[in-house]
Parts: structure tokens; sequence; C-alpha cells
């Protein structure tokens, strides 16, 4: 077994992540004349970014785990109190609001969103002031207590 080309085939398999450490580590296994030290670097390395791997995964798992549950709060609060429209203006051509209109819970600079259905191009849609939501890529739908895209569109009366 040659050393040096055991390490130029290692150093391919690392660079270009073609295998599993595992996996190189049984195939060399089955070699009679391979040692631990044939591949000491590659798995120090190959366990290395596993470990930075599994701290990433960890914050990132810790940032949604705290979003998640500043959404829940912000949803229990939405339920327990009563949020005042008073926007008198669409927020989309600037004309005073009639019926029927849709308010978005988003808050655009402080004050919730409102439209005409009309000016809405899906009521589906996220709100045009503020754009997509910024957990797009997660699916609203599946967390308990949200639907769409986590603004709550509602069609009422500015006068009751």
């Amino acid at each position: 077994l040659h050393h040096d080309a055991v390490q130029e085939v290692l150093k391919h398999i690392e660079q270009r992540e073609l295998l599993p450490a595992i996996v190189v580590v049984q195939v060399l296994g089955q070699h009679p004349k391979a040692t631990l030290s044939l591949v000491k670097g590659f798995m120090a390395r190959a366990i290395q970014k596993d470990v930075t791997q599994i701290q990433n995964d960890s914050r990132v798992i810790q940032e949604l785990q705290e979003e998640t549950q500043r959404m829940r709060a912000e949803i229990e609060e939405n339920r327990r109190t009563a949020k005042v429209f008073q926007s008198r203006r669409c927020g989309v051509c600037g004309q005073a609001l009639e019926v029927p209109s849709v308010h978005l819970m988003c808050a655009f600079e402080g004050t919730p969103c409102s439209f005409h259905a009309r000016c809405l191009p899906d009521q589906d849609s996220h709100c045009p002031l503020c754009g997509p939501p910024p957990t797009a890529n997660l699916n609203p739908a599946a967390l308990p207590g949200l639907g769409g895209d986590g603004a709550s569109p509602s069609l009422q009366d500015p006068h009751e």
C-alpha cells in the first residue's frame, strides 16, 4: 500500500465530498496493510467538519425555536387583545378606504396595513408594503394558528 497514493485519493475524496468518512474507513479496513495512521488526518478533519456542522445546526435550531416562541406569544397576544384599524387611506392607491377593505396585521411603519380589496392583486399574497414575511422559507400553514403568509386578512366595514 503506497502511503502517498492513498493520501492523494483521500485528499480528492475530501475536497469533492465523494464519500462519507465511515465508508472510506470501511473500505480501507478491508485491506490487511492499511493502518489507522493512514487515515488519521482524514478522519480528524471529517470529525471536525461534522462537529462544526452540528454546532451550526444547533445554533439555527435555537434561533428557530426562539422565533417560534416569539411568534406564538404574538399570536396569543393577537387572540387576547383587539387590534384597532385606524387607517383611512388605501396603502396602494392612497384614496379613502371604503367597503370592502382588507386589513393586514403586518404593521408597516408601526400601523396595520389597510387596502381596498380591489387594490390587492390576490388576497392570499403578501402585503404590498411590507413584502414577503421573513420566514418565507417555512410553511406557515403547518404552524398552529397561522394560515397563508402569516398576515391576517379580514374583510371589514371601517364604520363598524
